[in-house]
């Protein structure tokens, strides 16, 4: 298996109402992509590319670990769905429902190297705005803050996106309510 994955995002036909939010993501992780490769603990975009006439985006990213430890060499069946259909990504979320409790030492960890890639983010005015357990995902141990779809800009007009009960709402709602 290649040590990236290649996620994308299609709206053919949309009206411009209706494509706004793809612009919008389309043009977070433009910016992200320079970005993602100068700090530890954020997912690296490899490359970002585009169809207009097919009404599609797409980047490549870096592969997170497996939860299962994979083979060393592919074993061969004549297909690569053997492989893929046992991969499944490590994430902060998969470790916590298998461990239950993480080691304080693995906790302060993950919480550095996250850290460390959101203050990145927002030194260069960029916001994640879904940071929670399942998008936090592990390439060679170490954690990286994945799942870049909804990066804007920080001064971009607000907007409630996100996983319900992992966003800044309450936040929001106490400072401008």
């Amino acid at each position: 298996m290649s040590d990236f994955l290649q996620k994308g995002c299609a709206y053919p036909g949309a009206s411009d109402r209706k494509r706004r939010p793809y612009e919008r993501e389309f043009a977070g992780i433009q910016e992200y992509e320079p970005v993602s490769r100068s700090a530890h603990g954020l997912v690296h975009v490899l490359h970002v590319g585009r169809n207009d006439a097919e009404g599609y985006f797409y980047y490549v990213m870096e592969l997170a670990d497996s939860v299962v430890p994979m083979a060393e060499e592919p074993v061969k069946s004549g297909s690569d769905t053997e492989l893929t259909s046992t991969y499944s990504p490590r994430t902060l979320r998969s470790d916590m429902k298998s461990l239950s409790r993480l080691p304080v030492a693995d906790c302060l960890r993950v919480g550095l190297d996250v850290v460390g890639g959101l203050a990145r983010l927002h030194h260069r005015g960029l916001i994640h705005r879904d940071v929670k357990p399942g998008n936090i995902i592990f390439i060679d141990g170490r954690a990286k803050l994945a799942d870049i779809g909804l990066v804007s800009r920080e001064n971009e007009r607000r907007t409630f996106v996100g996983t319900e009960g992992w966003d800044d709402r309450p936040c929001l709602r106490r400072q401008h309510g």
